[in-house]
C-alpha cells in the first residue's frame, strides 16, 4: 500500500488533469451503483437477509488492497501496448476510487447503519 502510494503520488501530480479527478468520482460511483445491484440481486435470489444487509454490503465494500496491488503491477512493469502513462494513469484512477472508499464509505458506514435500521 506504501508503494502504490508513493507511485500515485510520484505520477499522479503530474499526469492527472481536473478532468482525471472527476472520472474517478464517476468510477467511484459506477462502481458503488454497480455493486448495490449485484448485492441486491444476489439477496432477492437467496433471500437469506433482513433488508438492511444488502446495503450495508454495498456501502462496506472492500478496500482495494488486491485492486492496488494489480494496479501498481500494471504501473511498474506495464503490458506490451500500453504506454507508461497509460499504466500511471490506471493505478492513478484505481488509487483515487480507493481512496474514496476509505474516505467516503468507511467513514459513512455508520450513518448508512442507523439509516437502513
Amino acid at each position: 500500500c506504501c508503494i502504490a502510494g508513493a507511485k500515485i503520488g510520484q505520477t499522479g501530480v503530474t499526469i492527472a488533469t481536473v478532468g482525471d479527478w472527476l472520472w474517478v468520482l464517476a468510477f467511484w460511483a459506477l462502481l458503488l451503483l454497480a455493486r448495490a445491484l449485484v448485492v441486491t440481486l444476489a439477496f432477492l435470489i437467496t433471500t437469506c437477509a433482513p433488508p438492511p444487509a444488502p446495503a450495508l454490503l454495498a456501502w462496506g465494500q472492500v478496500r482495494g488492497p488486491v485492486a492496488l496491488t494489480l494496479a501498481l503491477g500494471v504501473a511498474l512493469s506495464p503490458p506490451a501496448g500500453i504506454s507508461p502513462d497509460s499504466a500511471d494513469l490506471f493505478l492513478f484512477y484505481v488509487g483515487g476510487v480507493v481512496a474514496l472508499g476509505l474516505l467516503v464509505n468507511a467513514t459513512t458506514l455508520g450513518l448508512v447503519a442507523d439509516l437502513t435500521g
